[in-house]
């Protein structure tokens, strides 16, 4: 499903072509790959965006559809395969995947209610948000060893590790799930297990991305739900479900 996101104060421009402009503020930049593979972050240049849907079945049609209040979109129509295409304009180079950040948000923990896009590959590789994010995790532990997440096969679930329950973390405006240490967590921000739900058909799966040199990778929701993908944190006896990042398609803008 092809899916983006962009920040709340954005200015979308219709086009005559059918494609929508994105306009963040200037403290939003854009951080993905180009179709080459290469790194681009937009940081100290244009960050505006194009978006554009394209029908290539033989027959049919799609569209740039989008929510100003949800701040999402994505491609709408009656079209067997609809390739979205995604364009920084300022820099004139066709991406293949990414999302915007805003370095200028300071690390904290999502609380209950909160909706924040998920973290993504390409973020972490711009060192300055892994330094951000060892230093966060380093105050967290006291320096000692992080403990890592793993899903359980038979639940399904991601558990808290010994001695932590699970948090969500802010980092640069993207949601990255994290252990907290039980001294540290408190019921509004975290939770005994974390789980991804669909609200539609199809279902969300666990998606692990790397971090380049650093051994543990990150846990994310990937989006194979024909409606929203949400990454929930639940207490578990009592059970009390807490919704706390809006996931959308790791293959395209969030």
């Amino acid at each position: 499903m092809n899916n983006f996101w962009f920040p709340g104060n954005s200015v979308i421009t219709e086009n005559a072509n059918g494609s929508i402009s994105i306009q963040p503020s200037s403290d939003w930049s854009y951080v993905g790959y180009d179709k080459s593979g290469a790194l681009i972050n937009s940081s100290g240049s244009s960050n505006l965006t194009q978006i554009s849907c394209t029908c290539t079945a033989s027959s049919g049609y799609c569209n740039v559809v989008y929510n100003p209040s949800d701040k999402s979109g994505g491609c709408g129509g009656i079209c067997t395969k609809c390739i979205m295409d995604q364009k920084l304009t300022g820099l004139n180079i066709d991406m293949g995947n990414g999302g915007y950040i805003n370095m200028s948000i300071q690390p904290y923990l999502i609380t209950a209610g909160e909706v924040v896009p998920q973290c993504f590959k390409a973020m972490f590789d711009v060192p300055q948000i892994n330094t951000i994010f060892n230093n966060y995790m380093n105050y967290l532990f006291n320096g000692a060893t992080i403990p890592a997440l793993t899903v359980d096969t038979t639940t399904n679930l991601i558990n808290a590790p010994s001695g932590c329950l699970l948090g969500l973390l802010n980092i640069v405006g993207r949601a990255v799930l994290i252990p907290v240490p039980l001294g540290l967590a408190s019921p509004a921000n975290s939770g005994t297990h974390a789980d991804c739900n669909c609200s539609a058909t199809g279902a969300c799966t666990y998606k692990e991305i790397s971090r380049g040199p650093f051994s543990d990778p990150l846990i994310t929701c990937e989006d194979g739900c024909n409606g929203t993908c949400t990454m929930v944190l639940k207490n578990i006896n009592p059970v009390s479900n807490q919704v706390c990042i809006k996931v959308k398609s790791p293959t395209f803008i969030y």
